[in-house]
């Protein structure tokens, strides 16, 4: 009882139907599923010079967004299934097929470079969407050793790094490094 059927494709929108019965041993056959040709995202990703990067990790993410109370309380998280990543290609050109019309979050990285996000990425039905420029600077490293109080080493610690502008926000991972 109470039985989903999830239906996925490279070029459509996904589609679960749900609500399906099926007896042990038996066979449900006449299904049909009409999928919707999906939306897309393309772009390219580029280095400060305006050269094409090939072999960056670029990651489309749609938020999902709950809503309590008269408008109070807000929160936004990233869920399963609602992340693709692609590789660019030898031009430095990527494209994600099959979205839903939304606001996606779209980032680029790439060793030895830093991290470039595009937030929102609008995909809208009504018109085709120009492509979207990721530009990769070079980064830095940061590289060390965790230690306790003893001056052993330490495990289990997530240590991460992000902007000025961006501390203050909670930190996940059994211990933080501030």
């Amino acid at each position: 009882e109470g039985q989903r059927l999830d239906v996925r494709h490279d070029e459509y929108e996904e589609r679960a139907v749900g609500g399906i019965s099926l007896s042990p041993g038996g066979v449900r056959s006449g299904a049909t599923v009409v999928l919707r040709r999906g939306l897309s995202v393309r772009g390219v990703v580029k280095d400060e010079e305006g050269r094409p990067l090939a072999g960056a990790e670029v990651e489309l993410s749609s938020a999902r967004t709950l809503r309590a109370g008269r408008g109070g309380v807000q929160m936004s998280f990233i869920g399963p299934g609602s992340q693709m990543r692609r590789e660019t290609a030898a031009d430095g050109r990527f494209e994600f097929r099959g979205l839903k019309a939304g606001d996606y979050t779209l980032t680029a990285r790439r060793p030895g470079f830093s991290r470039a996000t595009v937030d929102p990425v609008q995909v809208a039905e009504a018109h085709a969407a120009e492509p979207v420029e990721l530009v990769l600077v070079p980064g830095a490293t940061i590289s060390g050793v965790l230690r306790d109080k003893a001056g052993a080493g330490a495990s289990g610690w997530s240590v991460s790094a992000r902007a000025a502008s961006q501390a203050g926000g909670p930190a996940f991972g059994p211990g933080s490094i501030r």
